[in-house]
């Protein structure tokens, strides 16, 4: 290993652990806002929630059409090069998913009730919309500038944006207003998404001007460029969303308020890994400027040995603690506790494996990533629901972790197959090449 290797990699380990971190005091943020609403306004109004906040999250995926992904990819050149980002190119980003934001409000507000709020058991009506309109435009944003953060080398910023200032405000404003109803709650939530997006936004164009060195991408560019690794988003956002949704359409708003606590708990270091991810991501993509495989196959391993080494131990924890720890919400939660180990089994495996997608998409492959992402993705649909008929939210449950532990592993293989890579040993063929 060279010194300019060793170099690289003790830089990186401590972005990784801090982008880890703050996924994981995302989570405990985000559990204990669950906690507030379970506690206080019991499984009904944390189904509720969960639907109108995650539909909004999941509709500002689609907004962004993968340029999320890209903006990474692409302007992490900048850094690279000593140049700075077109403004005038960030400004006619921003301004079309704003766009895409709009169409999709309208489409949301025409669309016969019974495509929309009855399928998820929830009733229709202007405040519900009204709320999934906010999220979706804050969620754009901040997805957005936290990416392009990234790629400017300001992870910690970037996390803060994207992952915890939401959370923090909200908390804020439950000991400050202590909210009477799930309603108002929910406004604290779309509120606080804006005060993100306004900063996130901010702080984005301190890092562009309009030099004659500028780095401008082209907005169809890249489109081109995040549509692949766009399908490994919308998937997993889709597949929670959905999850939700069946839960609810089968049981009812209470039971998917059950639901959608043990799969908080027991997906809670999935978040983390996700954290670490994006990090690393952002990393490979600037050692692939560089031609740097000896140096990505070795921050595969690092980002692979540190998310099993903190997730193996914490989900045995969760694992005994199970009942403890729903109790804590509410003795009606305890029913979930089956389904939050299920989730725990899936992120064991799951943070083995799970760097292998973000390398292939940042080595070329994405396409392939968006086959494996599609592929999954409807066998998951096709077999959820019967698996929730069959066992209940165990099902379900069961459903997703293997939808979430299928993919990784077959990217995993694919890029062991094409580049010679192995994230877990990081080690290499010897024709590897990027």
């Amino acid at each position: 290993m060279t010194l300019a290797i060793l170099s690289k990699l003790r830089g990186h380990s401590m972005t990784m652990l801090s982008g880890f971190a703050s996924r994981g005091l995302s989570v405990v943020l985000g559990f204990a806002i669950t906690y507030y609403i379970g506690r206080h306004f019991g499984p009904e109004a944390s189904g509720e929630y969960a639907l109108l906040t995650q539909t909004g999250m999941l509709l500002s995926l689609f907004a962004l059409l993968g340029t999320d992904f890209s903006v990474v990819r692409e302007y992490s050149a900048a850094t690279l090069g000593q140049q700075i980002v077109s403004r005038a190119a960030l400004v006619r980003l921003i301004v079309a998913i704003l766009g895409l934001n709009v169409a999709l409000i309208g489409l949301l507000a025409v669309l016969p009730t019974s495509w929309t709020f009855d399928i998820v058991g929830i009733n229709p009506g202007f405040f519900p919309i009204l709320i999934i309109a906010l999220v979706l435009v804050a969620r754009s944003m901040t997805r957005l500038s936290a990416a392009f953060l990234r790629s400017q080398g300001e992870h910690g910023f970037g996390q803060l944006v994207e992952l915890l200032l939401i959370p923090i405000i909200v908390l804020l404003g439950i000991v400050l207003a202590q909210p009477s109803s799930v309603g108002e709650t929910l406004v604290m939530t779309a509120a606080a998404g804006g005060c993100a997006a306004i900063l996130g936004i901010g702080r984005m164009m301190r890092h562009s001007g309009n030099g004659p060195t500028r780095l401008a991408v082209s907005i169809p560019h890249l489109i081109r460029v995040g549509l692949p690794i766009w399908g490994l988003g919308v998937a997993l956002n889709f597949a929670d969303w959905f999850a939700l949704a069946t839960v609810s359409a089968n049981a009812g708003l209470s039971e998917a308020g059950i639901f959608r606590v043990a799969m908080l708990v027991g997906t809670s270091l999935l978040f983390a890994v996700q954290g670490l991810i994006t990090v690393v991501g952002a990393q490979i993509a600037r050692a692939q400027h560089d031609g740097d495989l000896a140096g990505i196959a070795l921050l595969s391993r690092r980002a692979t040995l540190l998310s099993f080494g903190i997730i193996s131990p914490a989900a045995t924890l969760l694992w005994f603690g199970a009942e403890a720890i729903l109790r804590f919400v509410g003795p009606e939660f305890v029913a979930g506790a089956d389904a939050l180990r299920i989730f725990l089994i899936g992120q064991i495996v799951y943070s083995l494996f799970s760097v292998s997608s973000q390398a292939l998409a940042m080595l070329g492959h994405a396409r392939f990533n968006l086959v494996i992402d599609l592929s999954c993705t409807a066998t998951f649909l096709g077999l959820a629901p019967w698996a929730t008929a069959t066992w209940g939210i165990e099902g379900m449950a069961l459903a997703m972790a293997a939808f979430l532990t299928a993919r990784s592993v077959i990217a995993f293989g694919w890029l062991r197959y094409k580049t010679g890579i192995n994230t877990i040993t990081g080690g290499m063929h010897p024709n590897s090449s990027i």
